[in-house]
């Protein structure tokens, strides 16, 4: 199975201010890969970790990822997906994300030589109790 690199860009987002001292969730990529000929010959899967880093759990974690394969410096990020699942994560715990494309032989020859490039990317979602929404965004070529 072959590892590509996935450079990866993270932005998060609080549209509540943080008091001193205040117990908050902090929704972070742990990891993230791209695997050639999984779960099978001739597709390819993107995968993110989705952590929570903060001091208090995360209720209602809602998240969707896009993966797809387009043209070096293409900005295909502002497409987004519906929700794919809701989950509780504590402190430390965490959740993973996935999507799978088929590949043909010309499209990994193209990736191999920088014609054609890989995007990843997505949302997480959580709240605080009734609070606003924090919102966590990933991208990734």
């Amino acid at each position: 199975m072959l590892l590509l690199g996935l450079l990866q860009w993270q932005k998060a987002i609080r549209e509540t201010v943080a008091k001193p001292n205040q117990l908050l969730p902090l929704l972070t990529i742990r990891l993230g890969a791209v695997y050639l000929d999984s779960p099978e010959p001739g597709k390819m899967t993107a995968w993110i970790r989705i952590k929570n880093s903060g001091n208090a759990p995360a209720y209602n974690v809602k998240s969707w990822q896009n993966f797809m394969r387009g043209v070096p410096g293409q900005n295909p990020f502002d497409q987004e997906r519906p929700t794919e699942n809701e989950v509780f994560l504590g402190d430390g715990q965490e959740v993973n994300l996935s999507s799978t494309l088929t590949v043909t032989p010309e499209q990994i020859d193209a990736l191999s030589n920088k014609v054609s490039a890989l995007y990843v990317w997505g949302e997480q979602i959580t709240r605080i109790l009734e609070s606003s929404p924090i919102v966590s965004s990933s991208k990734a070529l």
